[in-house]
Formats: C-alpha cells, structure tokens, sequence
C-alpha cells in the first residue's frame, strides 16, 4: 500500500501548492475502511475553517478520481494547534508581539528563555527577556512555542 501513500501525499501537496497554502504535515495511518489521513495546513495570515473545508472537498475529490484508497479512508484536514512548535518563517512572523518559550543551542549548553518576540528578522529571532534583548540565530532554535496567557 506504499504506492496508495505516496500518491495520496503528491495529490495533496499538488492541491496544496494550487490553492498556495502551506503543508505542515500528512499522517497516514491505518489500513482498508480504518485508514485515516490526517492533514495540517496553514497560511501567512493563519487559515480558516472555510478554508481547510475547501481544500478537503478538493483533496477527497482527487482521491476519487485517483483511485487512491479504493477501501475507503477518513479525512481530516486541520490548522495546527495552539501547542504546535514555530519552525516556519511566517509562523515567527504571525507571532511577533506574542510570548515565545524557546529552547536553544549556546555553545554546548542547551538554554531555554521565555520572552516577548520582538523581530524575526535575518533568520534570527529578537527576544526581549525582562529588560535583556536576545538575538537567536534560527539555527540554533531547537523548539520553539508560544506561550499561551491562562
């Protein structure tokens, strides 16, 4: 079933890059009736509901036509969650003014900070930590994640 998976992951990254949404990731588990696919989308400005319904009309709609999963599947097709860690560039930049948990590379010493995200900018991030102003080269990001006021 190998070749059913690879097709199913090329048609939707084929709606995907038609529709000019970002994919985060396919899931692919299961088998026969109890195969389930799930997709994460998202977009610069975040995705919607209406948006993530549209591009699972679409993709079921090409699984049809493919013949993909002949036994049948179940599809989801959803934005990614508040716990998601940043690794996009335009999810550092939707998240500017917000608070980042981020765990980095210093040398040899694995750090985490909390703090406000400034900038994203150069490929680093611009932390403001209490009255200290980090620069985070992105290659050294390890996670990082928003950081929900409860």
């Amino acid at each position: 079933m190998v070749i059913a998976e690879d097709k199913a992951k090329d048609l939707i990254e084929q709606v995907c890059r038609e529709k000019g949404v970002f994919l985060l990731g396919v899931d692919l588990k299961g088998s026969g009736r109890n195969r389930n696919v799930k997709v994460t989308l998202d977009t610069e400005a975040g995705i919607t509901l209406n948006e993530c319904q549209e591009i699972s009309s679409e993709i079921s709609d090409m699984f049809y036509r493919k013949d993909v999963f002949i036994d049948g599947y179940n599809l989801e097709v959803s934005s990614p969650g508040v716990d998601k860690p940043l690794e996009q560039p335009f999810e550092y930049k939707r998240n500017i003014g917000r608070n980042l948990t981020v765990e980095y590379q210093d040398d040899n010493e694995l750090k985490k900070v909390t703090g406000e995200l400034k900038e994203y900018k150069d490929d680093a991030l611009n932390i403001s930590v209490g009255k200290e102003s980090l620069q985070i080269p992105i290659s050294r990001v390890k996670r990082a994640q928003v950081k929900l006021k409860w």
